[in-house]
């Protein structure tokens, strides 16, 4: 007999933010420069690109490694794959701007989230151009259709401006990818169970330690695992990276399936088949959690009340859904 059910897991909201440009002269003396943030925008494809590439060998944040700039006027749509007019794409990195920041335990006014934030300088003779757009990939193709975000560059008062990098002059970009955590708190839901007795399971779920939140999206040759326990455990304030020490069975995902929604977020579907001799504990299946580090520390996890007992005559096959989407 096998059971099956769809269970509602953690959600994600993305932004970015183009913080500065500068021109740089071959002396290092800034030529002209726009310091104030302006909003970029996250492509469909770029949002796809979180499952697509986001897991490549260990974990790296490579959906923006490669910088395209363009002389293109138009401004950004969702559905724009390719810069107007591209120029040049290519892994410029500057490493002086590169970090990632997360919100403190608990979040603040009401949000957790960890930033992405990665320079970009070009070369000596990478351009000899009117820049007006650039845009952020993890495909290294020339005018590949790849973008994971686009941006018309902007003047400081915020009007479309076009910008003269010369071959003796680089072009020095600061990009910021916030990712927003939702909810921040503990949540209950519930689920139905076919062919068990109650048929409505409860749950109380919650984000954890969330240094490597965007996994939840990992691509699909990179299996997520799923950590099942027989004992539930108390949850910590949200980004706390405290370890439950428990010893849990660990479920590899069979399958899994990338699907977008009429909100235009995306979201994919992970089943999980839970053998005849796994996890049969006499006290039952009492707690679901995600994204094991090497401290036993998790992401998220969910406890299960009542406990689901799984004789060791059936089968269980779990589906969750991930999501995430444009932070509004």
């Amino acid at each position: 007999m096998e059971n099956y059910s769809i269970l509602e897991g953690p959600q994600l909201g993305l932004s970015g933010t183009v913080q500065s440009w500068e021109v740089i002269n071959s002396d290092g003396s800034i030529a002209r420069a726009c310091y104030k943030p302006h909003s970029n925008l996250i492509t469909n494809y770029g949002l796809e690109s979180l499952y697509l590439w986001n897991k490549v060998g260990s974990y790296a944040w490579t959906v923006t490694k490669y910088i395209a700039i363009g002389t293109g006027t138009a401004e950004p749509t969702i559905t724009d794959t390719r810069l107007g007019t591209e120029v040049f794409r290519g892994e410029r990195n500057y490493d002086a701007y590169n970090a990632d920041s997360y919100s403190p335990a608990g979040g603040v006014d009401g949000y957790y989230y960890v930033t992405r934030t990665r320079g970009y300088q070009t070369n000596l003779g990478d351009l000899n151009n009117d820049v007006s757009e650039i845009g952020f990939s993890p495909d290294p193709t020339p005018n590949g259709a790849s973008l994971f975000s686009k941006h018309r560059l902007k003047d400081e008062y915020g009007n479309p401006t076009s910008i003269r990098v010369n071959s003796d002059q680089q072009l020095r970009i600061k990009y910021i990818v916030s990712i927003s955590v939702t909810p921040i708190t503990t949540y209950t839901g519930s689920f139905e169970l076919s062919g068990y007795t109650p048929t409505t399971i409860n749950y109380t779920a919650g984000w954890q330690s969330c240094s490597n939140f965007d996994l939840v999206a990992i691509t699909p040759w990179q299996s997520l695992n799923m950590y099942f326990f027989s004992t539930s455990a108390s949850f910590n304030p949200i980004g706390t990276a405290a370890s439950i020490g428990d010893v849990s069975t660990t479920i590899s995902q069979s399958t899994a399936s990338l699907s977008s929604d009429l909100s235009g977020g995306y979201y994919v579907l992970r089943d999980y088949a839970i053998s005849t001799s796994k996890c049969a504990w006499p006290t039952g299946i009492a707690r679901v959690a995600i994204n094991r580090s090497t401290s036993n520390t998790y992401t998220w996890w969910m406890n299960i009340t009542p406990p689901i007992i799984k004789p060791d005559t059936h089968r269980m096959t779990l589906r969750m859904k991930f999501s995430w989407g444009r932070a509004t």
